[in-house]
């Protein structure tokens, strides 16, 4: 699959340096995805970008980088369905991750020295499998759908994470109360 860009009557030739982005306007061709089952698809969250953008809700911000907030979305990203595919929170530091038994299997927790740049590298790394990024920023985003994935906003991601009421939380393993 080979992505053809597009540009609109009026474009500007990109400044020097930065030829692989796509200049404002640019649009993409269409992609065919052909039939892939969701199971295939990788979301890959710009973790603290979807804190920042949606899960603050009057917390305090001087801290909305540290543990709490980071649970709050690992919780609330282990409400995907795992048949929507894997999710990858991909968070910026050296932060130690959740061990795995702490999480369901369809959901990776990822530190990285930069979100964006491991989100763009997966992306170029194998372009036949979908992939979704979640994010708010601008330049990730047409980073992303130069490469060939689809983005969605922080909002949508967390709308699409709401877990029905009644339903269990994946994340809680249900224990035996036992005779």
């Amino acid at each position: 699959m080979r992505l053809q860009i597009q540009p609109r009557p009026g474009d500007r030739k990109p400044m020097a340096g930065f030829s692989n982005v796509p200049s404002m306007g640019t649009r993409l061709a269409s992609l065919d995805r052909g039939d892939r089952s969701p199971s295939a698809q990788e979301w890959l969250v710009d973790a603290y970008n979807v804190i920042h953008v949606t899960l603050l809700g009057g917390s305090e911000r001087k801290e909305w980088w540290k543990a709490p907030m980071r649970d709050k979305l690992i919780e609330r990203s282990a409400n995907l369905p795992p048949d929507q595919g894997t999710v990858w929170l991909i968070f910026d530091g050296t932060h130690p991750a959740p061990t795995a038994s702490e999480q369901p299997p369809h959901l990776q927790t990822v530190f990285a020295a930069s979100a964006d740049e491991w989100i763009v590298q997966r992306i170029k790394a194998s372009p036949e499998v979908d992939r979704i990024v979640v994010t708010a920023d601008r330049a990730l985003s047409g980073r992303s759908r130069h490469w060939g994935a689809r983005v969605i906003s922080p909002g949508e991601f967390i709308a699409a994470c709401t877990r029905p009421e009644g339903t269990p939380n994946p994340r809680k393993r249900e224990t035996d109360p036992g005779p």
